[in-house]
């Protein structure tokens, strides 16, 4: 299972530069990272983790949160599809930054659906280089 898993740098790459043309200034880019998973059964594209409060406590480390990649469902979307997963990740991460996950419910989905339309007006998938 652990070689499954490889740090994806290149789409941290991408997922700095939506969460700066979004303006989420809320955000540690710097405390935000990829991975990818090339052995996962999941039916979801990818998912985020957070580190919870009593680890950041214990360890003395500031918030992480890790969005992992399932290879086999997001290499099949198109950018633009790619692109909207991370942000709906990216939409998971509440506005204290703590470590927590915003859970899917009504506010998520009207915040999600914003930063889609803001994406959107933007034009931001010309900027954003997805690698396979």
């Amino acid at each position: 299972m652990l070689n499954a898993l490889k740090r994806r740098e290149d789409i941290e790459s991408s997922i700095k530069l939506i969460i700066n043309l979004l303006d989420l200034k809320y955000i540690d880019d710097e405390r935000v990272f990829c991975i990818s998973n090339s052995n996962s059964k999941s039916k979801s594209y990818a998912r985020i983790f957070g580190l919870p409060y009593q680890f950041q406590l214990i360890l003395n480390i500031k918030p992480v949160y890790v969005i992992e990649i399932i290879e086999r469902n997001f290499n099949s979307l198109s950018k633009e599809e790619k692109i909207e997963v991370l942000i709906h990740e990216i939409a998971h991460i509440p506005f204290s930054f703590s470590g927590n996950l915003r859970p899917h419910n009504k506010s998520f989905r009207r915040y999600f659906d914003q930063l889609i339309r803001k994406a959107k007006n933007q034009e931001i998938y010309k900027y954003i280089k997805i690698i396979k």
